[in-house]
């Protein structure tokens, strides 16, 4: 895929960047992405990279059918979002792509990955050149693993953890090698109610790794559960970032941010151990 050709990796005296950012709490407007552009400039950060989420968009919707009818609580989570036309997206990124901002701004997609709409996937992404297009898993077999309040009930209080753990590799691995993508979002955000499988994960992750390298795709050290969901670990565990780093995967802070506010928050904390010597 490799839309945007990311050659470096990050390291001391590269631009710090802020991989992960979402507009969906405001308009598509000049003065709503300056706002995200001035909170990176206060906090040292020199590149953006905007992203939304699918499931933000009518034309997106079948990716999700499956999804609202697992039960009522999925059903209204989907039926409660606000649809767009994807037009007012890819016609605002033609808009911000003829102006000259502060800092460096790239603009993608978030893409709710499920296997059996892999060829819908392609079509839909063929039809815009987005700088670079995200893959990541939110649905466990369409049923959410972290929506508070939802997947609970849904996925952890019904099914055996190392199942779910299992299950969600094996979707990781499908992601990869499907090819879709440029990276894949908060690879470890399974974490977020602290089930935690019984059963050494060290290979899994290997696996995702190698697959990674493979198939030339970055990954995140996401701080997004850290502060969204207060979880203990910011960013990647410990033991997962070294995987990665010993693999020399790409790897790019983020923060997840979805308002303005929140836009480099903790980078200079994780950026020291994420940077490759």
């Amino acid at each position: 895929m490799n839309r945007i050709v990311y050659n470096k990796l990050q390291r001391g005296g590269d631009s710090m960047i802020d991989a992960h950012m979402h507009l969906e709490q405001g308009s598509y407007t000049v003065d709503w992405l300056m706002e995200f552009i001035n909170t990176a400039q206060s906090r040292g950060i020199n590149e953006i990279w905007v992203l939304e989420h699918t499931h933000r968009f009518f034309e997106f919707a079948p990716l999700y059918q499956q999804v609202k009818e697992v039960n009522d609580l999925q059903r209204k989570w989907i039926e409660d979002k606000h649809l767009l036309p994807l037009s007012s997206y890819t016609n605002f990124i033609r808009d911000m792509r003829k102006k000259t901002f502060p800092i460096t701004v790239h603009f993608g997609l978030e893409v709710c990955y499920f296997p059996q709409h892999e060829q819908f996937i392609r079509d839909m992404l063929a039809e815009f050149n987005y700088d670079f297009v995200v893959g990541s898993i939110h649905f466990i077999d369409n049923m959410a693993y972290d929506l508070k309040g939802i997947s609970e009930a849904t996925l952890w209080d019904r099914y055996d953890t190392d199942w779910i753990w299992k299950r969600y590799f094996e979707l990781m691995e499908a992601l990869i090698k499907s090819d879709l993508f440029d990276g894949t979002a908060h690879p470890d955000t399974l974490k977020m109610f602290h089930r935690m499988p019984e059963f050494d994960t060290t290979a899994n992750w290997n696996r995702i790794a190698d697959l990674l390298v493979k198939h030339q795709m970055y990954t995140e050290n996401n701080v997004g559960c850290y502060y969204r969901y207060n979880h203990e670990e910011m960013g990647l565990n410990d033991k997962i970032l070294q995987i990665f780093k010993d693999h020399h995967v790409k790897l790019y802070c983020a923060t997840d941010a979805h308002n303005p506010k929140f836009v480099g928050i903790h980078l200079d904390e994780i950026k020291d151990k994420t940077l490759y010597d």
